[in-house]
């Protein structure tokens, strides 16, 4: 009759091991609970492009609108495409720039693509913005 007792009684090491996951479970939800939702990373637009002649050289204008959504203000990483060679970084500027100068931007008739992206402080990066193509014909 011991043995059938001793049977039916639950192993001890399955039973800890069931608490201790139990455990880790309800303080990972307890924790996650606590922590507030991000609102997605800032958007950002450019557009209303123009360009003139200066000297030697030409210089290019357009706007620049970042809709923060609650993040703070930041950075905003501008990025050139020159006669659809690939995009390069080209300039980092405060989010609230509201108009972006590129001086000198070209020497002759070039394709000039402009795209943006927000930056966080702490590193955190936005999608990509519209891009803004800007002919320059001599």
């Amino acid at each position: 009759m011991a043995k059938l007792l001793h049977l039916n009684r639950p192993n001890t090491r399955v039973s800890k091991a069931l608490r201790a996951w139990w455990v880790m479970r309800r303080q990972k939800r307890r924790r996650r609970q606590g922590q507030p939702e991000l609102p997605p990373l800032p958007t950002v637009l450019v557009g209303n492009g123009s360009y003139y002649a200066q000297q030697e050289w030409f210089n290019t204008v357009f706007e620049v609108q970042v809709d923060l959504g609650g993040w703070p203000e930041a950075m905003v990483e501008i990025w050139l495409n020159v006669n659809e060679g690939g995009f390069a970084f080209l300039d980092l500027v405060a989010s609230d720039i509201g108009e972006y100068l590129h001086v000198p931007a070209a020497y002759g008739e070039e394709l000039l693509v402009y795209k943006a992206r927000y930056r966080s402080a702490t590193g955190e990066l936005g999608p990509f913005s519209n891009e803004l193509a800007i002919q320059i014909v001599i």
